[in-house]
């Protein structure tokens, strides 16, 4: 059957949706003169950003909130925590198993990471996957990170059990959804009454 690929794309801030409706031709009939059509619809929701984070951990390190103030001036939201039945690492060579959730308020996306290896040592955090990069360039302990706190985070987080790491991140995220179709009421009539009822809104 013939089948054609349409790319509907749009920018919102960061973020680029990309919607592909794909359109297959599945009955004619003459006495009509009107085609029934199928639609797929999958959106593509995709997130890439560069720039300097701050990841403020607790004293246990098995828990961490962040922010990533990207190169054009955008703060996204960054925060982890240790996953479900991973057991904290018992030397620094091996990782802590966590899972990331990200927030672009702005652009109104979230993509959540699961089983990201994150490396802990006394004085660096490094993250390196397809999806979230990550170095250490400061590790910030005592006044100077309850500064960083008081000034990206709240003041109410402020405590001697804290610690900033600060450094370059880059975001490469990309997640698809195929949403319901959308229903309608459509008629085909002819002289003498309704031939065909479809709920299918694009039809």
């Amino acid at each position: 059957m013939p089948q054609a690929r349409l790319p509907v794309t749009t920018v919102s801030g960061r973020a680029q949706f990309q919607r592909f409706v794909s359109i297959q031709a599945v009955a004619f009939r003459p006495e009509w003169n009107v085609p029934l059509l199928a639609h797929n619809v999958i959106i593509t929701l995709s997130l890439d950003a560069t720039g300097v984070a701050r990841l403020i951990f607790e004293n246990d390190r098995t828990t961490f909130i962040g922010i990533l103030e990207t190169n054009n001036g955008d703060t996204i939201s960054v925060n982890g925590k240790l996953s479900e039945g991973s057991p904290a690492p018992c030397t620094s060579s091996e990782p802590y198993i966590m899972d990331i959730l990200i927030v672009d308020g702005e652009a109104g996306l979230s993509f959540k990471l699961r089983g990201i290896h994150v490396f802990i040592s006394d004085q660096r955090v490094s993250i390196e996957n397809p999806a979230i990069k990550f170095s250490t360039e400061q590790r910030l302990i005592g006044a100077r990170a309850d500064v960083v706190i008081q000034q990206y985070m709240q003041p109410s987080m402020v405590d001697d059990k804290k610690e900033v790491f600060v450094g370059p991140m880059k975001l490469h995220l990309q997640a698809s959804e195929n949403p319901p179709e959308t229903k309608r009421k459509e008629s085909v009539c002819d002289q003498n009454g309704i031939l065909e009822e479809s709920d299918d809104f694009f039809a």
